[in-house]
């Protein structure tokens, strides 16, 4: 989504966009309280999507029927992952700011961000735990918010 209003220039001449950084600051404090308290608030996911859809509204000129496609979309196959016990609500809430926030291509590519950062942090996990010894029947859990955030913080920077 692109801004007309809140539009950075870093100094090597790539542009940031001052809701994608927002939605970033919002991600790092939900990875540090789900590191913590393994849950994301329901309080600064809301915030957030109330925030994004304020912005988009207010701020923005692009066609938002693309965004809420997206968010339609996502909300089918995140909440569906819910369900099957895949992601906590708190994960799939701050997905969701993503998805409301960008185009069906640009939310493709964050999860996929997003899978790869999962994978790398369950993988390190377990090894961690395997070297620990920790007894096999033990479910070791993973705060997933963390995997988010370091998915979207590729996003942003590519």
């Amino acid at each position: 989504m692109t801004s007309q209003v809140l539009k950075f220039r870093d100094t090597d001449g790539m542009n940031i966009d001052g809701l994608e950084l927002a939605i970033l600051l919002v991600a790092g404090v939900g990875a540090v309280w789900d590191i913590r308290t393994y849950t994301i608030p329901n309080w600064l996911t809301m915030s957030a999507l109330l925030g994004v859809i304020f912005f988009g509204y207010f701020f923005t000129d692009d066609e938002r029927t693309v965004y809420v496609l997206t968010l339609i979309l996502a909300s089918i196959l995140l909440w569906g992952s819910f369900f099957l016990k895949l992601l906590g609500g708190g994960d799939i809430k701050m997905l969701l700011v993503m998805a409301i926030s960008t185009s069906i291509p640009e939310f493709a590519q964050i999860l996929f961000f997003v899978a790869i950062a999962g994978g790398l942090q369950a993988l390190t996990s377990g090894l961690y735990f395997k070297w620990k010894k920790v007894p096999k029947p033990f479910k070791v859990p993973i705060p997933y918010g963390v995997a988010i955030f370091l998915g979207y913080g590729v996003y942003v920077l590519l």
